[in-house]
């Protein structure tokens, strides 16, 4: 299991991640999407590797699996960058 130090690049990536999650979940339930998650891995494994790597995420299937279950708390995103390293994200 990795654990990940909190910082404003992880929290940026992770929220990418998950938004796009929330637009194929939503599109899945309007029918325009048949299988979300399958489109969530394509588009993860779109963008370039330095997204993953430059913040210590992998791009294998635990990392993916934590990353859709996770929620990102709200304390997150209200933190100043300083505060932010008091926070965790592990898969």
């Amino acid at each position: 299991m990795a654990v990940l130090k909190m910082t404003g690049a992880l929290l940026g990536v992770l929220g990418m991640i998950k938004k796009k999650q929330a637009l194929l979940i939503v599109q899945s339930e309007l029918g325009l999407c048949d299988d979300w998650p399958k489109e969530l891995r394509k588009f993860i494994f779109a963008l370039p590797k330095s997204v993953f790597h430059d913040v210590g995420l992998k791009r294998n299937e635990q990392c993916i699996r934590e990353i859709e279950r996770f929620s990102i708390p709200i304390e997150w995103t209200t933190s100043e960058d300083h505060r932010l390293s008091f926070y965790r994200f592990a898969f």
